[in-house]
């Protein structure tokens, strides 16, 4: 009559609807993490294609190192640097093959999947990755969005339930039972219509002597309503500060993968430019592998700092709850 069992019910509607809000959140950061660990293996790969081209320009200069000291026009020290050049692309490639098996043993824990059909799935032809730019996102719907966020408003609603109802118990209940049977003296008179008795009883019971229970539970669901609206505070300041870092980072990555790849662009360039001019008789040899020393690992930082700033993306559309960004 009071409407404690309403609150009651208002109660468990929104411990439900928290527990759903938080099971979200572990879908979402599971699939943040496998979008960023396939970032990382796509990312591998792109390096790798970078290390072998220095790789390959190192061994050609140490062929033209070998065949100018074989001709007696160029001393050994020329090839051996050369061929120490191509050395170190080789111990990057090396490198690569510990960080690939660390990224397929994480995927297969986080698709719970075979390491065949992991690597199989990783083997697909990867289509043109676009970088799209960061939406503009209001801060309403970052709060609509974050699971935390429902998850916080949802404990708070059920704390305020929780009260409700704690205060309603200061009113007394009213009780209606009946009950229904048969009264049958000989088998012949059990499907008999006057056999058939029963009772209706009403009850009244109110809190006179509890010796402030009542009270202390109300202070006590007051205190977790309280204890809920600072959670749901902090979680609110959270997802804003998460959002605002994930865009700085967003914007920070672009700008570092844009001057690495003008910087590759650059130290190529010079290379070559170095390497027509030693062509030409304008320029030495060791010109030439100072210029191929620089281009050298500047195509593969280029890589990784794309696949920074495709990374970046996942833990935006991370802070912004999910499904948002595309």
């Amino acid at each position: 009559m009071f409407g404690r069992l309403r609150a009651q019910e208002r109660g468990a509607l929104a411990r439900f609807d928290a527990a759903n809000a938080r099971a979200r959140a572990v879908r979402i950061a599971l699939l943040a993490e496998i979008a960023a660990s396939v970032i990382d293996w796509r990312t591998l790969a792109a390096r790798e294609r970078e290390i072998r081209n220095d790789l390959a320009s190192a061994e050609e200069l140490a062929r033209l190192a070998g065949v100018r000291e074989r001709a007696g026009i160029a001393p050994g020290f020329d090839r051996v640097r050369a061929e120490g050049s191509a050395a170190g692309s080789r111990s990057r490639l090396v490198a690569l093959e510990s960080e690939r098996a660390r990224l397929l043993g994480r995927l297969v824990t986080l698709t719970a999947q075979g390491g065949a059909q992991v690597r199989a799935a990783l083997a697909q032809e990867n289509p043109a990755a676009l970088d799209p730019p960061p939406p503009a996102t209001l801060p309403s719907v970052l709060l609509a969005n974050r699971p935390d966020v429902i998850a916080a408003a949802a404990d708070l609603a059920a704390a305020d339930a929780a009260l409700a109802a704690a205060a309603r118990r200061r009113f007394p209940v009213f009780d209606l039972s009946g009950a229904i049977g048969l009264l049958a003296f000989g088998i012949g008179d059990v499907f008999d219509n006057e056999s058939l008795v029963g009772s209706l009883a009403g009850s009244i019971a109110g809190p006179l002597l509890d010796f402030g229970r009542i009270a202390a539970e109300i202070d006590g669901a007051a205190a977790g309503k309280r204890a809920a609206f600072e959670a749901y505070r902090g979680a609110v300041y959270t997802a804003l500060g998460d959002a605002e870092a994930a865009y700085g980072v967003v914007a920070t990555a672009d700008a570092e993968a844009a001057a690495a790849a003008r910087e590759a662009a650059a130290l190529q360039r010079a290379a070559r430019l170095a390497n027509a001019r030693f062509e030409a008789g304008l320029a030495d040899f060791l010109t030439v592998l100072d210029a191929r020393r620089a281009a050298d690992a500047s195509g593969e930082r280029a890589a990784a700092a794309q696949g920074r700033a495709r990374r970046a993306r996942v833990l935006l559309w991370q802070a912004l709850g999910g499904g948002t960004l595309r």
